[in-house]
């Protein structure tokens, strides 16, 4: 069995991170959350593909006293649609914060990926489909009006649900 152990939560300004890391040290591990998602980074050893690739950890284990990252939201997205077809038509509604490492690792994944928008996220999404370009030359993605949306996909993954 686990060792007994205890879940809590420290409320910890931006201003005492560097302060507290002697502290955060000690521990088997602990979960991080916005500020700190990004400026916890410099202090890790090691940090698995996806924390590395978003450069966001939320998500930190200490092994044996090296501070290792992880991005558990990537974990989680890629679980929750492992037994549905992330090589086909997906539509994913919505592409701000977590949208983005949705997006990325559906077409990592093979997707033919359309992003459904609302006009008012067309700047947005346009910056977002070039720098995903970027990173996947090889894409499959465009957005849509979700409006205008009216053809069938394998896969239909809602942000708000």
């Amino acid at each position: 069995g686990y060792p007994a152990a205890d879940y809590g939560v420290i409320d910890l300004p931006p201003e005492e991170l560097t302060a507290s890391m002697p502290r955060l040290r000690k521990l088997c591990g602990f979960n991080i959350t916005i500020p700190h998602k990004m400026e916890i980074i410099p202090f890790l050893d090691d940090m698995a593909e996806s924390a590395q690739r978003y450069q966001s950890v939320n998500c930190v284990v200490n092994r044996r006293g090296n501070l290792i990252g992880y991005n558990t939201d990537c974990d989680g997205f890629l679980r929750s649609v492992e037994s549905f077809p992330l090589d086909g038509k997906v539509l994913l509604l919505g592409c701000g914060g977590v949208g983005r490492m949705m997006a990325t690792e559906a077409v990592l994944h093979g997707a033919d990926l359309t992003i459904g928008i609302l006009e008012r996220h067309i700047p947005m999404a346009k910056t977002f489909l070039e720098e995903l370009r970027e990173l996947v030359p090889e894409a499959s993605v465009r957005y849509a009006l979700t409006a205008e949306l009216d053809e069938p996909f394998d896969l239909v993954k809602d942000l708000d649900s």
